[in-house]
Formats: structure tokens, sequence, C-alpha cells
């Protein structure tokens, strides 16, 4: 219960900190408190759609909450907070050489095809 304390405290200071949604989603989860961990797991995946726990989790409470609660079981959760665009991190890779050169080969076509419909 301690350990909660003090990650409601570091969620104070950074409210959408990856690290401390997801300790504090499995201590919920340790406290058998479904309902508040299945909402910071689904926070932490809004922030990182990759954190393979948050997405085995939330898999796995889903199934225990449709036993507990029934069909109905979404209707009984707590509000899942809307995680801002500046803390979701997102996963950019450079393109490859072939992806540049087949885009490039693609802009020329399609100026070709522009001035002759210009024409």
């Amino acid at each position: 219960m301690y350990l909660i304390v003090f990650i409601y405290r570091a969620l104070e200071l950074h409210p959408f900190s990856l690290k401390p949604l997801l300790r504090r989603a499995m201590a919920y989860e340790s406290l058998e408190r479904y309902k508040k961990a299945y909402v910071d797991y689904k926070t932490v995946l809004q922030i990182d759609i990759s954190v393979q726990a948050a997405l085995d989790s939330v898999h796995r409470i889903t199934k225990m909450m449709i036993e507990q609660d029934g069909p109905d079981w979404r209707e009984k959760l707590p509000d899942i907070p809307m995680v801002p665009l500046s803390a979701q991190q997102h996963r950019r890779e450079e393109p490859s050489a072939e992806l540049l050169q087949a885009r490039a080969a693609r802009a020329e076509e399609e100026k070709g095809e522009f001035k002759d419909c210009v024409s």
C-alpha cells in the first residue's frame, strides 16, 4: 500500500509518466483492484502501445472482468484519462533507402501525370 502512495506522488509531478503508471497498475492488480489496474494499463498503452506487459495484462484482466461482471463490464469501469499527444511516444523509424527512392519515383510520375492533365 505504501508503494501506491509513493507512486501517486510521482504521478503528481509527472502525470503521464510511463514507469509509475505501469507500477501502479501492477500494484492494483496484485491487490485485486482490477478496474483501477485496467484503467492504468490502458493509460500506459495510450502512451506507448508497444509495452507488452500492459498488453498482456489488459487481455488477462478483460477475461476476468467479463467473468466477474458479465457483458456490461465496461460500463462499470472508471473513466480512462485521455493522454495528451505531448506525452505519447511515437515511434518513428527512418525510412529505408528503397522507400525513399520509391517515393521520389512516384512523385516524379505524379508530376508527369499532372502536366499531361494541364496541357
